[in-house]
């Protein structure tokens, strides 16, 4: 009986590990758009409107506050400035639509400095509510757009550190700032998502460099080379599902299948060189590949009118070039790509002819798993080569 038992309880292990060996993986990640742009509805719009949102092709819409956008100010804003902008996404009926982001501006006000102690305990009381409400409105996290719009916090030379310390110590110190904030954030929204507009497509010539001391004076030169020590910072801070997506930004000017795939690479196969060691696990685990698609620049909406090579297409290769990149962003993204407008406001009903039925039949395609089904890049080309001749024959 014992040998009995012994053989079935080795049955019992080996079907075991046969069955482990047949489980399926982890489901991926469903994908999903995000519209934002300078149609960015406020709270009350939203939750006038949700209903209405869900009609266009989204899953999620970055929402900006009244309260304001830049975090990184001299002095914290009131909570209560946050009341209403949180009952009004409380109060939004949305069905469908629920990866929604509030927007934060890092852009600091006038003379703001990381070393400077009481600068920073406003910046990150301001963070804390700006993470606060997005948990309290029933939103997936933070859209921190990083851009220097009149003012520049990832800048080395523009930075009052630079003043007394070297590019490696003001990056210390931006690093252990960004630690801290993260658990701010973390605090009031545990698994917070942070979808970075950019981040490491932003970072060639340093991911680029042949050892670290050449990548470092790399960085020192670049217009946001602080950036990587404040993500450093927060993959230092970062638990649980925590996670930062990178938006990469510079896909607006994409014309290729290849451009987006090799971006992928470069945000997790290269981007982790921007960190410190130590954090390259860590940036494995919370980082995500994301990508943007801009509609201006397909559909040459940019002032002048002939301004880009979408001027030199018809309306419906524009189209195709739309619904090219749409499915190409969510095909080489983790999780989540973006679509950013400015001259266009898929909320008030002003979309270019064809644009909205590109971004559904490039979702459609991605949730079938069907092939795109044609290739833009000779259209591209010809259209980029056309705008070429036009410009130098130009007075």
């Amino acid at each position: 009986m014992r040998r009995l038992a012994a053989a079935l309880a080795v049955v019992a292990v080996a079907a075991g590990l046969m069955a482990v060996g047949r489980a399926r993986p982890p489901a991926a990640p469903q994908k999903k758009l995000i519209e934002y742009g300078w149609d960015v509805p406020y709270p009350d719009f939203v939750r006038q409107h949700a209903r209405a949102m869900e009609e266009r092709p989204f899953d999620g819409v970055v929402v900006r506050l009244r309260a304001g956008l830049k975090v990184f100010a001299h002095r914290a804003m009131p909570e209560a400035a946050f009341t209403e902008d949180v009952a009004h996404l409380k109060a939004a009926a949305f069905t469908r639509m629920r990866d929604n982001f509030v927007l934060m501006w890092t852009a600091p006000e006038e003379g703001w400095d990381w070393a400077d102690d009481r600068d920073f305990t406003a910046g990150a009381q301001n963070v804390r509510l700006f993470a606060r409400a997005a948990r309290a409105g029933g939103l997936r996290g933070i859209a921190a757009d990083y851009e220097a719009y009149d003012g520049n916090a990832f800048a080395y030379s523009r930075q009052h550190c630079a003043r007394h310390d070297d590019f490696a110590g003001c990056a210390a110190l931006v690093r252990r700032r960004g630690a801290a904030l993260m658990r701010i954030m973390q605090q009031e929204f545990p698994d917070i998502r942070i979808l970075a507009l950019f981040q490491a497509t932003m970072f060639d010539p340093a991911l680029a460099a042949r050892d670290e001391a050449a990548r470092q004076r790399a960085l020192a030169v670049a217009d946001y080379g602080l950036l990587p020590a404040f993500l450093d910072g927060l993959l230092e801070a970062a638990v649980g599902a925590s996670t930062i997506i990178d938006g990469n930004e510079p896909a607006y000017y994409y014309g290729s299948r290849a451009e987006f795939f090799a971006a992928r690479e470069t945000i997790l196969r290269r981007g982790p060189a921007l960190v410190a060691p130590a954090n390259r696990p860590r940036y494995a685990r919370h980082v995500q590949a994301g990508h943007a698609v801009f509609v201006d620049q397909l559909f040459a909406l940019r002032p002048p009118a002939d301004n880009g090579p979408a001027a030199a297409l018809t309306p419906a290769e524009r189209a195709r070039w739309l619904e090219h990149n749409v499915y190409y962003a969510l095909a080489a993204a983790d999780e989540y790509a973006w679509v950013y407008s400015e001259r266009m406001s898929w909320w008030a009903g002003q979309v270019p002819p064809g644009a909205e039925e590109a971004v559904r039949a490039a979702r459609q395609k991605i949730r079938a798993g069907q092939a795109l089904g044609f290739d833009i890049e000779p259209m591209v080309r010809a259209a980029k080569a056309a705008r070429a001749r036009a410009s130098h024959a130009a007075p």
